[in-house]
């Protein structure tokens, strides 16, 4: 930088900051100042009563979003409520009709039972009668042939049984090449 051109911007400096100093000397510079100052707090507090609408506004909504979340919750709250109350009923229903069918499963248990011992007594019984009846009728057949009964004690009228097999001229017992049918080995049940 040249001389002149560093003189004369020093020049510019000073008469610069001399007429600051007037202004500031004339009270000037300080109503521009406080005139600035007031308008960017008037700015301020405008935004300030904005921001403080704004929040008014927003704890507004969100009470209002807080209450009609209570009423939702509350609504959900009385609904489940019902819900388990119904349910409840019902479990209640079904228990006694659970008890019933049970009442009625032991009652048909215990008839079920008095049938089957029932019908094993007259099983028994009638076992007993098929014994007896072989036996008499074993005892009705007897005759002086296959019992110890002298032929005279025999009653008068009873046929001899004949006897239908054909002779043939081999010997009694077992024949050649027959294999023959042996008893059947039984498996041991104590060592």
């Amino acid at each position: 930088m040249n001389p002149f051109e560093y003189t004369s911007a020093l020049q510019y400096k000073v008469k610069s900051l001399a007429q600051q100093i007037a202004e500031f000397k004339s009270g000037e510079r300080y109503r521009k100042l406080e005139e600035e100052y007031k308008s960017i707090i008037r700015k301020l507090e405008k935004n300030i009563r904005e921001l403080k609408q704004e929040l008014a506004q927003a704890r507004k909504e969100i009470r209002s979003v807080r209450n009609q979340w209570m009423e939702a919750n509350d609504d959900l709250y009385h609904e489940c409520q019902k819900e388990l109350d119904r349910k409840d009923r019902l479990i209640a229903k079904l228990k006694k009709e659970n008890l019933e069918v049970v009442r009625q499963r032991d009652e048909a248990l215990d008839k079920c039972r008095d049938i089957r011992q029932e019908f094993y007594r007259v099983g028994a019984e009638l076992e007993e009668e098929k014994g007896l009846n072989q036996k008499l009728t074993a005892q009705v057949n007897m005759d002086f042939e296959n019992s110890s009964i002298p032929s005279s004690q025999q009653k008068p009228g009873r046929k001899k049984i004949p006897n239908s097999r054909v002779k043939t001229d081999r010997k009694p017992g077992g024949q050649p090449g027959h294999a023959g049918h042996r008893r059947k080995l039984h498996a041991v049940t104590e060592t």
